[in-house]
């Protein structure tokens, strides 16, 4: 686990076209590591209340499996909308290499 200190910076979740922009979101994680002390995924920029939980879920794996070799924190918000759906992506995202920390 990686030690969590310094900035760590929340990304965007682009979309393009009415989809989820896989690609944008993968040049923007590597920007933000490549200048901060780690990566906030699905955090606090509003996006937590309008994604559906198997796109969050989806989001996470991209997270575990392009980031998780990072030697910096990796933190994913887990909020959704209903205590069950908070609950699921948080137990989801738990077991997930790579992750250090849950909001």
């Amino acid at each position: 686990m990686t030690s969590i200190q310094g900035n760590i910076t929340p990304i965007l979740t682009p979309f393009f076209r009415r989809g989820f922009d896989e690609q944008s979101f993968l040049v923007l994680g590597d920007n933000i590591l490549n200048h901060t002390d780690g990566l906030f995924v699905l955090g606090k920029t509003g996006e937590f209340e309008f994604l559906p939980l198997k796109l969050k879920k989806h989001i996470v794996d991209l997270t575990a499996k392009y980031f998780r070799l990072a030697p910096k924190a990796i933190v994913v918000g887990v909020t959704c909308q209903t205590l069950e759906e908070t609950a699921e992506l948080a137990a989801y995202t738990f077991q997930k290499p790579g992750i250090d920390a849950l909001v």
